[in-house]
């Protein structure tokens, strides 16, 4: 992956891929909606269903990367299909773009502080991270250690991914 995709998801799919979150498919699929009784209850139930989880996915995106010194771009994308029966329709959707709340330094540097804390890895600094790569850049050394700051709950004793996620549901879905 260049150095100019990395941190860069394509819809929301992506986005709870990387949370480690279930997609929307599987989320819809848990609902049961057979359940609530004629077709068009169950349409309402699924599209609010939808909405608080967009809602919930994006909030706790959010909040997890600013954990890590990162900020989440929302990219508003639309694109025009043509069909093979002449008509056209515009297709709306959400990209994401991950960047630096500050800089790549630092947010290197609050990596470093959570695999430290995690182990078995030690570095010093960002620098010795960044020189273990051997990465370009620190936006690499981030990115080739990502995975860590899932652990960012066990290591500080704060609220896991999941909790985050499942609390923003009883807020958005009522």
């Amino acid at each position: 992956m260049t150095d100019k995709k990395q941190f860069y998801y394509d819809n929301s799919g992506e986005l709870a891929e990387l949370l480690g979150l279930d997609d929307i498919g599987d989320f819809l699929e848990s609902l049961e909606l057979w359940e609530y009784g004629d077709h068009d209850e169950q349409e309402y139930v699924e599209s609010e269903a939808i909405r608080a989880w967009q809602l919930s996915l994006e909030s706790t995106a959010e909040t997890v990367f600013e954990r890590m010194g990162l900020e989440l771009m929302e990219i508003p994308r639309q694109k025009r299909i043509k069909q093979t029966n002449g008509y056209s329709f515009v297709a709306k959707w959400t990209s994401y773009r991950l960047k630096p709340a500050k800089s790549w330094k630092l947010t290197a540097r609050q990596f470093v502080e959570v695999i430290n804390g995690y182990g078995p890895s030690w570095f010093d600094d960002e620098l010795e991270l960044l020189r273990i790569g051997p990465y370009g850049s620190y936006k690499q050394a981030v990115f080739n250690h990502f995975g860590y700051w899932r652990d960012y709950a066990s290591v500080y004793g704060d609220s896991s991914i999941e909790s985050i996620f499942d609390d923003n549901m009883r807020h958005y879905w009522r």
